[in-house]
């Protein structure tokens, strides 16, 4: 008998081809608004968790804190290298890594940019490599190493999308007048804070700048099996203690992720009420659409139980109809939504300002037509209630 009903249901469809499409097209607008903003959001989680990924485990980031009220060279409380020492002091950090940023003029031929030029040094262990610490692999040349001076390496976009002129290894650059050779460039990242970046010896851009001390960030590598948050908070004391202020911020990655994961948590709770709210239209099509079906029919539900047919049969019968029409704008807001996203992920990505990665998720796919399809029935339970009840006398004088 379901086969026979399921061909009865493939006809009724056909019969009415423009209410059909336009039931499903309900449940579509719901299921691809649902999976769109999922993948987005899982692209977002992933890009986001990728940047961080950025910082290992075994590393802190030490800056001062914003609200300190002492504006250094990117309008941060300033550091000095005694911090770095400071930093040093503390016995289970291994090495630390300083970084100062600020703003020049960069050269390249006739062509002049105002960009955020990074320096970089480093009190490495054995262990630490420029490999570690920059964590982006070189497509051409080499890293910048300790001893190296007037040189860069410089990010994907810096080399090939700046600067009139592709910018190669061995070339020279000029940053606030000084002539810099490139010796390596990063493989592109998707990101445009990683893809213009421009490193070179901090001890070159202390020139630059005349401050021979200034440091506007450090990366501390804290030793294996150490107790992270019992080592942020000795790297907090003595900063405080040496600086005679609480005025510096120490964040690990699992700081920064929470954080991160709680704003993305919004996000999340955000998109499944648009999308719910976009599906409950959805189901209430579908039992607008078997209402206006049984009503259609009576007549022809009617002959259909004076021939024998159940009530439990014409109840199947329209449960049928309303899990298909659930289950087709499943298929097709899946189809649709991951183009969608895709097409959106692309978008975002071309502009750089922050990566997002596309996850497939299968599993999300698979519960969006199981979803959508017991979404389909849910709204076709009360019309086909109402089919199987009528009596057969009543529905055939039905006009």
């Amino acid at each position: 008998m379901d086969k026979r009903m399921t061909s009865i249901v493939w006809v009724q469809f056909k019969e009415r081809k423009l209410r059909s499409s336009l039931t499903i097209l309900g449940i579509v607008i719901g299921i691809t608004a649902l999976v769109a903003l999922i993948i987005l959001s899982n692209g977002l989680k992933a890009g986001v968790t990728q940047q961080l990924d950025v910082f290992g485990a075994d590393e802190i980031l030490i800056a001062p804190k914003a609200s300190s009220g002492q504006q250094g060279h990117q309008g941060y409380g300033f550091m000095t290298t005694s911090d770095i020492e400071t930093i040093k002091s503390v016995t289970q950090i291994t090495s630390v890594d300083s970084i100062l940023q600020s703003t020049f003029e960069v050269q390249y031929g006739r062509d002049k940019k105002r960009l955020s030029v990074s320096g970089v040094g480093s009190d490495r262990g054995s262990d630490r490599t420029a490999e570690d610490y920059f964590k982006m692999d070189i497509i051409e040349g080499r890293y910048m190493e300790n001893n190296d001076r007037r040189v860069a390496n410089i990010g994907y976009k810096i080399a090939y999308d700046t600067f009139d002129k592709d910018i190669f290894v061995g070339t020279t650059i000029r940053i606030d007048g000084n002539k810099y050779t490139v010796i390596g460039i990063f493989e592109e990242q998707g990101s445009r804070s990683q893809d213009n970046i421009i490193y070179v010896p901090i001890n070159d851009l202390r020139d630059s700048i005349g401050d021979s001390r200034a440091v506007t960030a450090a990366v501390a590598k804290v030793s294996p099996g150490a107790d992270m948050d019992i080592v942020v908070e000795r790297v907090q004391q003595k900063l405080k203690r040496s600086r005679g202020r609480d005025d510096m911020g120490v964040i690990t990655p699992k700081q920064l992720k929470e954080q991160i994961g709680s704003l993305l948590g919004v996000v999340d709770l955000v998109v499944l009420s648009i999308a719910f709210i976009s599906l409950f239209v959805g189901a209430l099509g579908i039992m607008n659409s078997m209402y206006t079906s049984v009503l259609q029919r009576t007549r022809e539900i009617g002959i259909m139980k004076a021939v024998g047919a159940k009530n439990s049969q014409i109840l199947s019968l329209f449960l049928i109809e309303s899990a298909m029409l659930g289950f087709f704008g499943g298929v097709i807001g899946v189809i649709v939504g991951s183009l969608m996203a895709f097409g959106f992920i692309t978008v975002i990505n071309s502009f750089g300002f922050i990566k997002l990665l596309l996850v497939p998720d299968y599993a999300l796919f698979t519960g969006a037509i199981i979803f959508s399809t017991l979404l389909g029935i849910a709204s076709g339970i009360l019309p086909a209630i109402n089919a199987s009840k009528l009596k057969v006398v009543d529905a055939l004088r039905y006009e």
